[in-house]
């Protein structure tokens, strides 16, 4: 079974280090953006199974990504879901 995919959206290095480690320990692949933008563009093109997503970042702060990737996820609810999960299945923000 392929390893399921985490992204760690953090400004501080040292947040996403620690994270980053922790989520490993667990076997996890670990992908990180530092800002609101990069987020975006990192969950469009890899579409990780669970974004741990800081609210206070350069650019796009967490709210504003969330919306944008709940309002993206709308636009794609009809694709096929990805490890069982539907891309609609978005928290709310």
């Amino acid at each position: 079974m392929p390893s399921r995919t985490v992204l760690v959206v953090d400004d501080s290095p040292t947040a996403q280090r620690i994270i980053r480690v922790a989520v490993e320990s667990g076997g996890y692949r670990v992908l990180s953006a530092s800002d609101g933008d990069e987020a975006i563009e990192v969950a469009t093109r890899e579409i990780p199974d669970l974004i741990v997503l800081d609210i206070i970042l350069p650019k796009k702060n967490g709210f504003q990504v969330c919306r944008h990737m709940r309002d993206q996820s709308r636009l794609t609810e009809q694709q096929e879901p990805r490890n069982g999960h539907p891309l609609g299945q978005a928290t709310r923000c």
